[in-house]
């Protein structure tokens, strides 16, 4: 396994120059060391190791994991190892997984979050999280207590009539205390359902999304960037962009409720006449988001729009009906 709980700074190295297990820096390498701090790469083999490193070089609690390979199928097996290998988690012992830039290719396996252990990348554009497999709970599967972070998931599953995820859950456990933020996720595939986000739980739902791209996309099935189906809760999303989805671009049912603040909803249009679809209660309010398409709003669930607008920067009514519209019957309410 070739994760390091170390922190890998010159500083550190410097630290374990001065210290006696090492040894003292020969006088003809001092120029080498400046300011504390290593200034060359000349460094003899075996000089550094865990055991002369400073008390405060090495990490505790977080794990580093490299790209090593030799396949991308390898660092998501070097990732779940990294993952395994935490067994004492809790408020008092939190975690962190950081992943250096690369591709982890996790097949048809999910990476399950454990609670207080958060999983970050080095961001959207430099760490993929990527799979190929069926089933809600997704290729990266949240968990209570945990923050999923800078980092893109996709998932490509092709078969006809199954389900494609690529951020989902566990239905069966409540969500609480969770966080996503700068994440991109993309669902697609010619299967029936598509969901970039899948929130689904039997228990209640709270959490929050920050600066978060949703895409989902399909060639017969559904599409949908984001999908909550939670009876309790309380989900706080700020900046979400939804893009892509083919009948609602966001989809929700259950009575949490769900406020989004400075957002941007864009859907396939020809496709897509709606945006929302809220069912079974609960309430989703929208702050200051521009939203494409309509909402629509059916059964007994509440919809607000608050200095919102559409794709014309024309202003939605406190109910969301598009005002721009308002005549024509466009906003429905069943």
């Amino acid at each position: 396994m070739s994760t390091l709980r170390i922190k890998l700074t010159l500083h550190a190295l410097a630290t374990a120059f001065a210290l006696g297990g090492v040894g003292t820096v020969p006088a003809a390498a001092q120029a080498d060391v400046q300011d504390n701090e290593v200034a060359t790469r000349h460094i003899q083999e075996g000089a550094v190791t865990f055991a002369k490193l400073a008390p405060d070089a090495v990490f505790t609690n977080t794990i580093v994991v490299s790209p090593v390979g030799p396949t991308e199928q390898d660092n998501c097996l070097e990732l779940q190892a990294a993952l395994d290998s935490i067994e004492d988690a809790s408020f008092n012992t939190p975690y962190l997984i950081h992943l250096e830039p690369g591709v982890y290719d996790c097949g048809d396996q999910a990476i399950t979050m454990k609670p207080f252990v958060n999983i970050q990348g080095s961001g959207p554009t430099m760490t993929f999280i990527k799979g190929s497999r069926n089933g809600e709970t997704g290729i990266v599967t949240l968990v209570s207590n945990a923050e999923l972070s800078r980092l893109s998931v996709s998932n490509r599953f092709n078969d006809d009539g199954d389900t494609s995820v690529a951020v989902g859950t566990d239905r069966a456990f409540p969500l609480v205390d969770w966080r996503v933020s700068n994440v991109s996720a993309f669902a697609g595939s010619q299967g029936t359902l598509n969901y970039a986000i899948f929130l689904d739980s039997t228990d209640t739902c709270d959490g929050n999304m920050e600066n978060v791209h949703a895409q989902a996309a399909t060639v017969g099935g559904l599409a949908i960037p984001l999908q909550v189906e939670c009876p309790a809760g309380t989900i706080r999303i700020d900046k979400l962009t939804t893009a892509a989805g083919k009948s609602f671009g966001i989809r929700k049912t259950g009575a949490a409720t769900v406020t989004l603040f400075n957002s941007l909803l864009l859907i396939d249009e020809f496709n897509s006449p709606r945006t929302v679809v809220l069912t079974l209660g609960g309430q989703i309010n929208f702050v200051n988001t521009q939203i494409y398409g309509t909402v629509d709003a059916f059964g007994l669930g509440v919809v607000q729009c608050l200095y919102s607008y559409d794709e014309l920067f024309n202003p939605f009514t406190r109910d969301c009906q598009n005002t721009s519209f308002a005549a024509t019957g466009v906003f429905q309410t069943q």
